[in-house]
């Protein structure tokens, strides 16, 4: 499975999804994304690219985040989305990586 987040837009601008790390997949044989389970649910879960924040808005709510997952099957892609917000300590966090990154490079 691959993974991308967008943090902007709600999920209205495909140019907006950024790569996230998918670090618990769902299990199969690794080939073409080939699975012998059938109406199985399995977890799946994806870590938000380091200082990202959930800006975007849907249906609403405000500071949205979508991730978009994929498989490599032959006969796909397949996959999905999801909207999911940050809770206030990881943005806390992700600002924090953010100002930390902007001090180096203006020492830089």
């Amino acid at each position: 499975m691959t993974a991308d987040i967008d943090a902007t837009s709600g999920g209205t601008d495909p140019s907006a999804f950024q790569s996230a790390e998918v670090t618990q997949d769902v299990p199969g044989v690794g080939f073409g994304g080939l699975s012998l389970a059938t109406n199985t649910d399995f977890p799946l879960t994806v870590k938000m690219p380091q200082g990202m924040t959930c800006e975007g808005s849907v249906g609403g709510a405000d500071n949205v985040c979508i991730v978009r997952v994929r498989n490599s099957a032959a006969a796909g892609p397949f996959g999905g989305s999801a909207a999911f917000t940050q809770s206030a300590s990881a943005r806390k966090r992700a600002i924090a990586f953010r100002l930390k990154k902007r001090m180096q490079i203006v020492r830089n």
